[in-house]
């Protein structure tokens, strides 16, 4: 039976570890202007609070040193990240990006 508390307490740490307000608020400060985007959590998560994304897992692997992953198309819509962050699209949405 504790083995079984043991599973379900880690499995529900890993789903929650990265949903973060300190790292939403660490990627305001890096770009304040995206506070006026209709993104928040969705910047890094499928769903607030749910898996992450395809920018939320290079953020992940580059330890949320956002600008060292300023330069790839995370979501594969053919826009760098900067690009979609600066008009304020999200990086990590294929269906979500700069219009022409």
């Amino acid at each position: 039976m504790k083995k079984i508390i043991y599973l379900i307490f880690t499995c529900f740490l890993s789903l929650n570890l990265y949903s973060n307000p300190a790292l939403m608020n660490k990627f305001y400060n890096d770009y304040p202007d995206y506070k006026e985007s209709q993104y928040s959590c969705t910047v890094c998560h499928k769903v607030p609070g749910g898996p992450l994304n395809s920018y939320g897992k290079d953020a992940v692997r580059k330890r949320f040193r956002f600008n060292l992953i300023e330069d790839i198309d995370s979501d594969e819509d053919g826009f760098i990240n900067i690009e979609e962050i600066e008009l304020l699209t999200n990086p990590g949405d294929k269906f979500s990006f700069p219009e022409n």
